[in-house]
Parts: structure tokens; sequence; C-alpha cells
């Protein structure tokens, strides 16, 4: 860049230095005075910085642009961090209810063994065969058993021998630890929310 401003030096100032011997750009000619030779590379050298900087100065974003960017960036993340966050809460429910469901073909295959359903109770690992929470449930709920059902998911407890079971978030799930998903030995599905409102079906 500093030969290109040499260069437009050089085709303008090149006429005015060969008529006035004594211009500093006029080269080494018979009228040419000691210094003059350094002088002139002088001139060129800061001709050129000139040039360097200003050409870099067009290359570069204005303050506005910077501001507009980081404004369209905040506009995308304030719609994508909930998208997100909501998606990352639908996968933790699904996975609940999905053991839910597990969880409810092991009860019938333990009633078809022992003539009756498992006593209330607090899941732990091969509390019924087949349950394992380091496998299936996820450790975000608490999976329980309430025998006979008290008809969460009904409006009068089902006669005979029945059950419901429930997932309960845990503080490591980041859901509300009071909103507990329903799935009973009727295959009635229901989730109770925070503010105790039951919701039928999931």
């Amino acid at each position: 860049m500093a030969l290109a401003a040499q260069s437009t030096i050089h085709h303008w100032m090149g006429p005015l230095a060969s008529r006035d011997p004594s211009w500093p750009l006029a080269g080494h000619h018979a009228g040419a005075r000691p210094g003059d030779a350094n002088l002139k590379e002088s001139w060129y050298m800061v001709a050129g910085m000139r040039y360097e900087r200003r050409f870099a100065s067009q290359q570069g974003l204005t303050l506005v642009e910077i501001m507009v960017v980081v404004a369209i960036l905040a506009i995308i993340a304030a719609i994508a961090i909930p998208v997100y966050s909501h998606y990352i809460k639908d996968a933790k429910i699904g996975r609940a209810e999905s053991n839910l469901v597990l969880l409810s073909t092991l009860m019938e295959r333990y009633y078809q063994n022992n003539n009756a359903y498992p006593g209330t109770q607090t899941l732990v690992a091969n509390a019924i065969p087949g349950w394992n929470p380091g496998n299936n449930p996820s450790p975000l709920f608490t999976y329980a058993i309430q025998n006979p059902d008290t008809g969460v998911c009904n409006v009068a407890a089902p006669s005979g021998p029945s059950y419901s079971l429930s997932a309960t978030p845990t503080a490591a799930s980041g859901l509300p630890p009071n909103e507990v998903f329903y799935l009973d030995s009727l295959n009635d599905r229901c989730e109770v929310l925070p503010n105790g409102t039951t919701v039928v079906g999931w």
C-alpha cells in the first residue's frame, strides 16, 4: 500500500518537482540540495502511513454497526433460550411418562405371578422385578406406588385390586416439585399442577 501511495505521489508531484529544483521530491538532479533524498524518502513514508491508516479505517466496523449486530444477537437469544428451555422440560416430562408406562407393565406382570399388586412404597432398585433406577427411571423423578388407587385421576377410587403410580420431580430436575404425574391400573393418566388443579391425560 505504501508503494501505491508512492506511485500516486510520483504521478501528481513529478511535473511540479521537475519545474522547481528546490522541491524536496525532485529526486537526484543537478539542482538537488544535500539531504533532499532523505527528505523525499521521509515524505513518502509519511504519505504511505496516512494512506494505510485511511484504508484500515475504511475496513472496520462503526459503532452503529456493532450495536446493530449486538441487538440482533440479543433478539435471537431472547427467542431461542425460552424455546430451548421448553424443549428440555418436555424431554424430561416425556422420560417420566415413559417410565410410568414401563412401571405399569411391570406391575401387571407382578400381579400375574403373585395375584396381587405390590404395596404402597417409594420405589428403589429391584423393588419389583425389572425396575432399576440406574437404567430405566430418570434420577430427575421419584417414583412411587399407591395401593390401592385413591382415585387421583378418577372421580372415585376403583373397586377391586388397583394401584396408582406417581412420578414426582426432584430438585435436580428443575421442575416444580408439586407438579406430579400419575398413571393408574385402569390406564388413566393425569397431571396435578402446582396450583392443585388436576389435568386429565398426558
